[in-house]
């Protein structure tokens, strides 16, 4: 039944890069903003949502039953290609973390391109960051976590602090991070037609709308920055995905670097297949909370309902 529901997702998934190719930044906006819902609906129930307005974008503090008010959070920049995610998608995801984690989370749904281009989403990940400080959280007592630009907006929110002789998080968890916009990464070419969820020529493009020529800057690739000094890192690929070589690549420059890093690959999967239902989904939120112990105050994730489930 596993493998039927995965065949079903990626015709779906398909479809949805079909259409948001016709329809353009609005469609893909609009397709964001339904899977945010649908992300925080799932586990509503469980979490408490308390919206923060900065004076450019807006946030939400995401906590979740039994959280410990004194221990630490997830800082949580949300994917889209730079181009995509209000804050109804920013609290998608946001809220599953907080739900599986049992540990608060923020999330910020920062300036998007073309109308707002780098260094827009760097600005306002750094402003939420510095929220958290001034409310009373040590660097150590935060672990940034992004899927896709959100995940690259990690790493280049890290080059940020070290440029600006600030202290880094905790830890980083990436989750299909978009590290090389310049888009070399030869499974940008080799996934084409492997990758249900991406296309190439949607990804130039978004690369385009927000940096322009600009794209080798380590603030909008962090792939080409010194990465000495990064905190320990937990990242995530499919390996039918575009940007499997940015996590791969970026995983060989954190190591080479002496940074503690754990790369997790998924056979068959596609971009971001961690923000999905399937049993992949499940363990690799597993092993976000065994590393999240090492880091933060986290409690176990109870058994998903499917996980002994035949493929």
């Amino acid at each position: 039944m596993a493998g039927i529901a995965n065949v079903w997702l990626r015709m779906n998934l398909r479809l949805s890069a079909f259409l948001m190719r016709k329809g353009g930044i609005p469609f893909a906006r609009a397709a964001q903003d339904k899977l945010g819902r649908l992300g925080a609906r799932a586990v509503g129930a469980r979490v408490e949502f308390v919206p923060h307005a900065f004076r450019e974008f807006q946030a939400a503090w995401i906590l979740p039953q039994g959280y410990d008010p004194e221990g630490g959070a997830i800082l949580y920049l949300h994917g889209g290609g730079y181009t995509a995610g209000n804050i109804e998608y920013a609290v998608g995801f946001g809220s599953v973390l907080a739900a599986a984690t049992g540990c608060r989370v923020f999330s910020a749904a920062y300036r998007l391109a073309p109308e707002h281009p780098f260094p827009a989403a760097v600005e306002d990940a750094y402003t939420a960051y510095r929220h958290l400080l001034d409310s009373g959280l040590t660097p150590g007592e935060i672990v940034l976590c992004g899927e896709s630009a959100g995940g690259g907006l990690c790493f280049a929110l890290t080059h940020k602090l070290k440029q600006l002789g600030l202290s880094v998080p905790r830890a980083i968890v990436g989750i299909s991070p978009w590290t090389d916009l310049t888009l070399s990464g030869a499974s940008c070419r080799a996934n084409r037609r492997n990758d249900p969820s991406l296309r190439y020529d949607m990804l130039a493009s978004y690369a385009r709308m927000y940096a322009a020529d600009d794209l080798k800057n380590p603030l909008v690739s962090p792939l080409f920055g010194d990465v000495s000094g990064f905190p320990p890192t937990l990242l995530f690929a499919g390996e039918a995905e575009l940007l499997l070589d940015d996590a791969v690549a970026m995983a060989h420059a954190l190591k080479r670097a002496g940074v503690p890093c754990e790369l997790h690959t998924a056979k068959g999967m596609w971009h971001v297949y961690v923000l999905y239902g399937v049993r992949e989904a499940r363990e690799a939120l597993r092993r976000i909370v065994e590393f999240l112990k090492d880091n933060l105050a986290v409690r176990d994730l109870p058994p998903a309902a499917g996980d002994d489930e035949e493929e």
